[in-house]
């Protein structure tokens, strides 16, 4: 793997010998959370560090996990590439401490992206011909970040697909990977998510489908999930990264809505194949960042979803979208208790209930972002 060591202290420089590797321009740093993810993190990092286009550099950020997972991400990485967090820290607020750590590559550091010298050691003679270059013969750097679970393992192509939409596409802010089942890995998770009126998280796919490639088509999204997006530095920087108001789930969405109502183009990359095991929607690990003890994700899923359609939707309709989502979880609610299912009933009615009865947060969030442009 083709990573250059970059904290805050220190920032070796790439060998003078690196290849250039492919889509040159392209400089990505991955970033992979892991909590409690021992189960699956070997997978995670054998499918990092085994990509055909290496990353430019990574760094890791364990949040107070009672497991294995920082020796694994030590041992595999380095000391000096793991971050160790707060327990409670949020998923996006591990990926702003590692961003924030790894700063940016320059050609400084990756010799490649510069001119080559017109000094030839071999011949020891000057070659004019390298002073008829541009100074940076790849054209500008575009900067990606690559996120990262502790329970989802990239394909080997996986990134390399991704930067071809990328490098096709040089308008596009945010691209997304296709998810395959963990465990049964035909089976098809996403390929592209929507969210529905009532804030019902919409992937377009029957229950247990399996990929023929029938989804297999490079197209806009309203957002791809957070395992294995990869989106542009600058896009991240402009948006702020993630709402700290979302935690866990539905900061997908809410990141890929703002991108879009900021002018920027979200699109899925379906050849770009990832495994996820959703452990935390599938309750295979707690979820210790959304309150003082461990939340449901069911409740956790509910709460993210009100708060994403209502600091996110248009003003004009917003009367419409609270009486949906107010009268949906009813309407769900009374469903859950029929089916003799209480304690979903009751993650219905406290999600709904934690995000409006603290209506100072929902008028923060709209007011940081301005006007909705994305319906």
């Amino acid at each position: 793997m083709s990573v250059h060591s970059h904290s805050a202290h220190s920032r070796p420089a790439a060998p003078s010998g690196a290849a250039a590797p492919e889509y040159p321009r392209h400089v990505v740093t991955a970033v992979l959370v892991s909590h409690d993810g021992a189960r699956w993190l070997p997978q995670a990092l054998a499918g990092l560090v085994g990509q055909e286009r290496p990353v430019q550099n990574v760094i890791a950020a364990d949040t107070g996990s009672a497991d294995e997972s920082a020796a694994l991400l030590t041992d595999t990485l380095g000391a000096e590439r793991v971050l160790h967090l707060a327990r409670r820290s949020g998923f996006g607020t591990a990926v702003d401490e590692a961003v924030r750590t790894a700063g940016v590559l320059t050609p400084d550091d990756l010799p490649y992206l510069k001119r080559p010298s017109g000094w030839d050691p071999e011949t020891r003679t000057w070659r004019d011909d390298a002073y008829d270059m541009p100074e940076l013969p790849h054209g500008e750097p575009v900067q990606w970040l690559w996120l990262l679970h502790d329970d989802c393992a990239p394909e080997p192509d996986a990134l390399a697909e991704l930067l071809r939409v990328a490098d096709s596409s040089p308008s596009t802010a945010i691209i997304g990977p296709k998810l395959r089942g963990w465990y049964d890995r035909r089976q098809l998770l996403e390929a592209g998510v929507s969210i529905a009126r009532s804030g019902r998280r919409w992937t377009g796919l029957d229950r247990r489908e399996q990929d023929q490639g029938q989804h297999d088509q490079v197209r806009p999204v309203l957002s791809v999930s957070t395992a294995g997006m990869l989106i542009r530095r600058d896009v991240w920087d402009e948006l702020g990264g993630f709402d700290r108001r979302l935690p866990l789930m539905r900061d997908d969405v809410d990141l890929c809505w703002r991108a879009q109502a900021a002018g920027h183009q979200v699109l899925v990359a379906p050849e770009a194949v990832l495994r996820h095991a959703e452990a935390a929607a599938r309750e295979r690990r707690p979820i210790d960042c959304a309150g003082r003890s461990a939340a449901n994700p069911h409740r956790v899923d509910k709460a993210g979803a009100v708060y994403t359609m209502l600091v996110n939707s248009r003003g004009a309709a917003l009367p419409y979208v609270l009486l949906r989502l107010v009268l949906g979880t009813v309407l769900r609610t009374l469903a859950y208790l029929v089916g003799k299912v209480p304690g979903q009933a009751l993650d219905e009615i406290a999600g709904l209930l934690g995000v409006l009865l603290r209506p100072g947060r929902i008028l923060a969030g709209r007011r940081r972002r301005g006007r909705p442009a994305v319906e």
